[in-house]
This record gives structure tokens, sequence and C-alpha cells, in this order.
């Protein structure tokens, strides 16, 4: 077990990824994510689109750092079952969820869970060199662009149906976070730079259309005219996703050098540093109203793994030392507060004072991923030497920044 909170290296190849080795079916294939924190399995096994990709994932990234052959075989496992059983051979793409044993239960097209599809075979290509899944990458890519993102108005659908038709025509900025990062990893996977316009297109529709310039904050969740869907979110922000957009945008401004962008993640991250870290105890609150004030005081795990990911950015792009002192606190809150010592996997949530409120480590909507991405950027970000200019496009390398 690691000793130093900023260990970000360590935790995630001594304590992480060993933790996750206990998912793996290795009676069916696949991962199953419901464990507890003595790796034992719990719930009926249903497999979930976003669970299985973001485990390929992880093991995928845990190879590349540490050319693991365990690492790869339990990617390629996870591949290999995602194949055969998510892949919809009519209409294209993946299914939402399977049974344990890989048979369809839920068959509508996800555009989120899709997004993760993308995301871990271009990875999973990027670790192996499978063409074949970076084929699949590249057909899931041109069939989410074509089919989810809103040809008149801008944004992504929430939900599909299996044929690609909208069953849920409302837009929700996680949605075009992931696809960001689906974006990324095709860029670093091909070079190609359609990807690289992709990104800048969802960097725009995120500032054009989720940004409350009155408060400075994004906003979660939109009717198909970008009005906000006050009757799903009753007006609240959510300081997780704010500090999600505040890192992708700045880390494709990183790459890209505009300006524009670049200032529109400082001052997200700002904002949620103002509004929603505890100061008493540390860390960041989940909800809140959009002028800062916090509704929902619970520390969740994903949010603070969105929030490591931006300061250390932050951190590296500046050499700022108030972003280092914000980034030294926040792995202290969750070194002492959000990780479980006896397993080194972090807590679902906590409450304010770091008490554990749900101690889960694995559920439907839990896997590797958060922890996996954000322990490996932060460690990369405290690794690289500083700067205080953004480098530019011309002579950056997309792998430096690439999600």
């Amino acid at each position: 077990m690691v000793s130093d909170p900023l260990d970000f290296r360590g935790a995630l190849l001594e304590e992480v990824l060993p933790f996750w080795e206990r998912s793996v079916d290795r009676e069916y294939g696949g991962f199953i994510t419901e464990i507890d924190a003595r790796g034992e399995r719990h719930g009926n096994g249903e497999k979930h689109l976003v669970m299985q990709t973001r485990m390929i994932y992880s093991y995928a990234l845990g190879y590349r750092l540490t050319k693991n052959s365990t690492y790869l075989a339990n990617a390629r496992q996870g591949v290999a079952f995602f194949r055969e059983h998510f892949y919809d051979q009519e209409h294209g793409g993946w299914f939402r969820t399977t049974s344990r044993d890989g048979e369809p239960i839920n068959r509508d097209k996800w555009p989120y869970g899709i997004a993760f599809a993308i995301y871990a075979l271009a990875d999973y290509y990027r670790a192996s060199g499978d063409r074949d899944a970076l084929r699949l990458a590249v057909e899931t890519f041109d069939l989410h662009w074509q089919k989810s993102w809103d040809a008149e108005r801008g944004g992504i659908f929430w939900n599909l149906a299996r044929d690609w038709s909208p069953l849920d025509p409302s837009k929700r900025i996680d949605s075009m976070l992931h696809t960001m990062e689906a974006s990324s990893s095709l860029f670093a996977a091909t070079g190609e730079r359609r990807y690289l316009e992709c990104l800048d297109q969802l960097c725009a529709t995120i500032i054009r259309y989720t940004y409350d310039p009155m408060h400075g904050c994004t906003h979660e969740w939109f009717n198909p005219d970008w009005t906000e869907a006050l009757d799903r979110t009753r007006g609240l922000i959510n300081y997780g996703h704010i500090a999600e957009a505040a890192w992708f945008t700045a880390t494709v401004a990183a790459y890209t050098g505009d300006a524009q962008v670049r200032d529109f993640g400082r001052s997200l991250l700002g904002f949620v540093l103002r509004h929603g870290w505890d100061q008493t105890n540390g860390g960041i609150y989940s909800y809140g109203h959009a002028d800062g004030r916090p509704v929902d005081t619970n520390k969740v795990w994903w949010m603070q793994a969105e929030l490591l990911g931006g300061l250390s950015l932050a951190y590296r792009l500046t050499g700022d030392v108030l972003y280092r002192g914000w980034l030294d606190a926040l792995a202290r809150f969750i070194f002492e507060k959000q990780r479980d010592p006896s397993v080194g996997e972090w807590n679902a949530t906590v409450y304010a004072d770091g008490t554990v409120h749900d101690g889960r480590k694995g559920s439907p909507s839990k896997a590797a991923y958060h922890v996996v991405q954000a322990l490996y950027h932060a460690a990369a970000n405290l690794s690289a030497p500083s700067t205080a200019s953004l480098p530019a496009a011309s002579v950056a390398d997309w792998s430096v920044f690439a999600l």
C-alpha cells in the first residue's frame, strides 16, 4: 500500500488496478463490476455497456504504462466478450446491457455509453495494435456522430432506439464530455485531424449552450432547443461536471493555443474552487445552486477524480503555486478520506466530514475508470515540467495531453 498522498502512480499500479483484478469474469468473460471491498460479487451479474468499456480502458491503460501482460490479457478478454455480445449486427453500434452470460437485455443505443465504447476500443488499439478494434472504434465514432449529434441545433441526444432513432432528444453536458474522450483517443490513435475538429466543435458547443455567464458555471441538462430542463435538474449544478468541463476544455486549449477556450476552462475551475470546495474538511461537494451555494455536501468519488485531473493540469500549464496548494490538499483528502486504506480503491461516497456514507467499490455506476484516469493524469502532470505558456499546436504532440 502506498504511504504518500502524492504518489499517484503508485496508487494506480499498486492499489487500484490490482484491486479490480477480482472483477474479471473468468466463467463467462467480461467484467463484473458489482463487487464489494473483499472482492465478493453481488447482484445478478448484469453487464453494462459503460462498465465493460470503462474496465477495458482501465486495463489497456495499465498495460501501456507497465507492459504487464496480465493487464493486456484482462483488456483482451473484455474486448472479446464485448465484441461478441454487445455488438448490434443489424444496426451497428452497441447494446446497453446484457445478462452475465451475454444475452442482450436493453438494446437501446445510449450515446453516453457509445462514447465509452469508442474510448475503450481506441485505447485498446493503442495498447495491443489490434486493428480490428481500431476499425470498430472508427466505425462507431462515425455512426455516433451521424446519429447522436443534433445537426440542426448542436449537441448530443440523450437516448436513441436500437435503430438510432431518437427516444429522448434532450441533451446533457456529460454526453458531450465523454464524446470528447472518444475524439481524443481516436486523434491519439490515428493522428487524423478530423477528431481534433470534433474536439473544437464540442468545446464551442459547451461554451455556447451550457455556460451560465451570470454565475460563471455550466449547467447539466437541456431540452432539444437548449432551454434548461428544470424538471430534471431543479436548476442545480454539479460541481464534478464543472470540474470535468474545466479539465477537458483546458486540455484542448493546451494543444491548440485557443485563448478563449483556455480562459473558459480556468474560469470553471475557479468556480469549483470558490464554491464547491469544503474549506473545513477538503474535497468538493456534489450539487449546488448556480450562485454556488452547496445543496448536497456529500463527497462523491468521481467528482474528486475530475478535480484531481483538472488541478494537476492547471498546475502543469501554469506552475502557479496556488494550484499546487489545492492539488496537495485534494490529494490529502482523497488519501485520508475518500480512499479505503484496506484495499486502496476509493469509497463511492463520504459525508462532508469524510466518514464513509457508501463504501461500495463496484456497482452498475462505478468501475475503475474515474480513479485510473485521474491518477494517471495527475502522475503525468506532476512529473512534467511546468510552463507558463501554452505550447503551439505545430510543435505539441497530442499524446502529451490526450484524455
